[in-house]
């Protein structure tokens, strides 16, 4: 919710023209011990706030399987995100035309974790704080064109009851 507000205020203090996109799609790396690899992907909407400075919000959607499933027993879980935060663009890149940034990002996960064992499956679902933070590319298509092809890894932390489930998305897109 609270991205949901932060959004809306962003919308109506900028034009839609000062609104930067990103959508991105990739692998996503595991740290907590008993998942494999993910994939997924996210979209950003980023507000020019000051000079190298955005304000964002970001809507993403991660899943992962739990090693050791079998053909009569599986679990999985995913992770749907609402973050919100800033992307710091730093100057002085010696390539023309890339932009590198940093980002920092809070709000909410939604985790659904489900299990199927043979017939029988169930599912639970709880919402929980996420942090996280990375780095990325921004390479430019040319000063005619707006749209642009992003590189980004960040580490993404949710904060559950009695532990954390941590990963690492590293995603490729476009910027527009």
């Amino acid at each position: 919710m609270a991205v949901g507000l932060l959004l809306i205020w962003g919308a109506s203090v900028v034009n839609a023209s000062d609104v930067d996109w990103d959508v991105a799609a990739g692998v996503a790396v595991p740290f907590t011990s008993g998942y494999n690899l993910g994939f997924g992907g996210e979209g950003t909407a980023g507000f020019n706030i000051a000079p190298s400075l955005d304000l964002t919000g970001s809507v993403g959607f991660y899943t992962f399987s739990v090693t050791g499933g079998t053909s009569s027993a599986s679990a999985s879980s995913s992770s749907i995100e609402f973050l919100a935060g800033l992307k710091y663009f730093l100057g002085g890149s010696s390539m023309p035309g890339v932009k590198p940034y940093l980002i920092g990002q809070a709000g909410l996960s939604d985790l659904n974790t489900s299990i199927t064992v043979g017939s029988i499956s169930g599912s639970a679902s709880s919402i929980y704080p996420e942090i996280a933070g990375g780095a990325g590319l921004d390479f430019s298509l040319g000063d005619a064109s707006k749209i642009g092809i992003i590189v980004q890894s960040k580490v993404a932390v949710v904060l559950g009851n009695g532990g954390s489930f941590t990963y690492l998305p590293v995603v490729g897109g476009v910027s527009f």
